[in-house]
């Protein structure tokens, strides 16, 4: 079932012209009620482009456009499900271009269904249909973890996809063979790979947040050697907005941030709040077994636990990624990572995720 509804505050200039490079366009955002999606939308309209979202409702788009500023009459709208092939093929009509930001985040086992629904089949029927309508560019939000294991590999974004373990990296994986079908195709479709996506306003606090949540209360403790890619939201949405271009054909562009040791990571937080956060050392075979029955456990558990095997995994298997392309052709500035990080913390505080003491010193900022 599909709920329509528009309204539109912008004027499009250039809309139904398929040589656009360069002018304002119109795009389809899905997934624009999620943190990458909803700073993607905020980029996009600062950048003079005309937006229709594709949500689930329009109870979500408030709550997650409001608080970037975006007026609501500023866009155009449709309700449905992106695993709905009849409600894609509505919303693909009228736009010139096609963002699909729309997954599920999470490596918790008890959203395992809806993970490989939404990412892999829903990543299907958003990528069928825009293709089929002639949509140029299609933007898809993959991920690094699409490409895992690294297998000893420096990963590039056009090392091969593997059969990673895991249902959310299996997920991704799959997904990622599913736009390669499309780019052999001759579809034109440009692939982003984000690292470990952080910064304020995330609509529906994730497992990004929950990480930074968990280091503030000491809850990686025990700590194993590993890095952590870290990537400022507003920067891929800027690397989105850089991609609105026309006749550019297949793309592929890594963008997964600063590459932090977890220790780095814990040490900068602590210094950003002026907290001490403990932790200590132990190699990882140490703590595979009970990461392994704790993850068996997680279904049945009545609460959150802060460690998953696949993100003990992705530790385990400390990958490293090469930024370069996308450097070299589309100059993409990064925010220093501590200015990632205190905004993050700021955010977390203002909704109450983390108290007066937590924030520290980054209070008085």
């Amino acid at each position: 079932m599909l709920e329509k509804h528009y309204q539109i505050g912008l004027t499009c200039h250039g809309c139904g012209n398929k040589d656009f490079g360069g002018s304002f366009i119109k795009v389809l955002v899905t997934g624009g009620t999620g943190f990458v999606g909803s700073h993607t939308v905020s980029s996009l309209l600062d950048a003079g482009h005309q937006i229709k979202l594709f949500a689930r409702s329009r109870e979500r788009i408030e709550s997650a456009l409001i608080p970037l500023g975006i007026e609501i009459s500023q866009i155009e709208y449709e309700i449905g499900d992106i695993t709905d092939s009849n409600a894609v093929e509505k919303a693909v009509q009228g736009v010139d271009a096609v963002i699909h930001a729309a997954a599920v985040y999470t490596m918790s086992r008890k959203r395992s269904g809806e993970i490989r629904r939404v990412n892999t089949d829903g990543t299907r029927t958003v990528l069928d249909a825009a293709y089929r309508t002639g949509l140029d560019p299609i933007v898809y939000v993959s991920s690094v973890s699409a490409l895992l294991p690294p297998n000893g590999e420096v990963l590039n974004p056009d090392s091969p996809v593997k059969n990673p373990k895991g249902t959310y990296i299996r997920s991704k994986a799959e997904a990622e063979k599913i736009a390669r079908e499309y780019q052999d195709k001759g579809a034109p479709i440009a692939i982003t790979y984000p690292g470990g996506v952080l910064g304020p306003n995330d609509p529906h606090c994730g497992d990004g947040m929950e990480i930074v949540i968990d280091i503030i209360n000491g809850r990686y403790n025990p700590m194993i050697k590993g890095h952590f890619p870290l990537v400022d939201v507003r920067d891929l949405a800027a690397l989105h907005v850089k991609l609105m271009e026309s006749g550019r054909g297949a793309r592929r562009y890594f963008l997964s941030g600063e590459r932090m040791p977890f220790t780095g990571l814990i040490d900068k937080i602590s210094e950003l709040t002026g907290r001490r956060i403990r932790y200590f050392m132990i190699p990882s075979w140490l703590i595979e077994v009970p990461v392994r029955v704790i993850d068996l456990l997680s279904p049945f558990l009545p609460f959150r636990v802060p460690v998953t095997l696949e993100g003990f995994r992705f530790a385990k298997w400390d990958p490293i990624f090469d930024d370069s392309k996308t450097n070299a052709e589309l100059k993409i500035s990064l925010r220093p990572y501590s200015e990632t990080l205190s905004d993050t913390i700021k955010w977390l505080h203002s909704i109450g995720k983390i108290n007066d003491e937590q924030v520290g010193k980054l209070a008085k900022d």
